[in-house]
């Protein structure tokens, strides 16, 4: 009986040493309780579809450190969960690991989306006005500052143009959002005169935006002193609802 008793205690000794369970290595660290070892093999987490950030049903009572690879978009607001995001349960709702995915689609950061300028000086005898001509520009750019969008959501531009002008005219920009009227600033006679629009506008994925225009007002028309100068145009994205 005694024999059967230290044979008992051996084993279970033998097994709380051997707790440690290495799955491709003979000598798992110290500290762990289990770890994994591949030179070409990765560890795939449970993959489920979670319907919010409060989803406390697909995985059915689920306790605090809980980790799972989501597998479909689903939720509103705060509550919404992206595809392919691991997801921890931190006691009270799932919290996605931060990517560049959720800082996009959930924080909506602004990114630059296209920019471009002129950089020559030009004439404008006998017109009125005339659209953007940015020689300088990136690939997703028309000529007059136009885009197409390559996803829907909201976009913010920013235009702006230089003139060597009097001060008598009551020029106007032509922007995506709308007429932007103004009056020149400054000492009378010929000067560059400088001015900055901006306004944010959604569009459709696919959906192109009209070209950034100038314009004297009236019946104003340049006359052979007058002079475009400067112009730019800058979209950002804002993200999307």
């Amino acid at each position: 009986m005694k024999k059967n008793i230290f044979c008992l205690l051996i084993g279970l000794v033998t097994i709380t040493i051997k707790s440690q369970v290495g799955i491709g290595t003979a000598a798992p660290h110290p500290s762990s309780i289990l770890e994994l070892s591949s030179p070409d093999k990765a560890l795939i987490l449970p993959r489920i579809s979670l319907t919010s950030t409060t989803d406390i049903t697909t995985v059915a009572n689920p306790v605090k450190g809980l980790l799972v690879y989501n597998l479909s978009d689903s939720g509103a607001g705060t509550g919404r969960v992206y595809k392919d995001l691991i997801y921890l349960y931190d006691g009270v709702v799932w919290q996605a690991l931060m990517d560049y995915k959720l800082a996009t689609n959930t924080i909506n950061m602004p990114t630059l989306y296209s920019r471009g300028r002129k950089t020559t000086v030009t004439t404008c005898t006998g017109v009125s006005g005339g659209n953007f001509t940015l020689d300088l520009r990136d690939n997703n750019m028309g000529v007059s500052g136009t885009i197409t969008a390559d996803k829907a959501g909201f976009y913010k531009f920013t235009a702006g143009i230089v003139q060597y002008f009097q001060l008598e005219f009551i020029p106007l920009l032509v922007t995506p959002s709308g007429t932007f009227s103004y009056n020149f600033r400054g000492a009378t006679g010929y000067q560059d005169r400088k001015v900055t629009t901006s306004g944010v506008i959604f569009l459709t994925q696919g959906q192109s935006t009209p070209p950034f225009f100038w314009g004297l007002g009236g019946f104003n028309e340049c006359n052979a002193t007058h002079r475009i100068k400067g112009q730019e145009v800058i979209w950002t994205y804002l993200g999307n609802l």
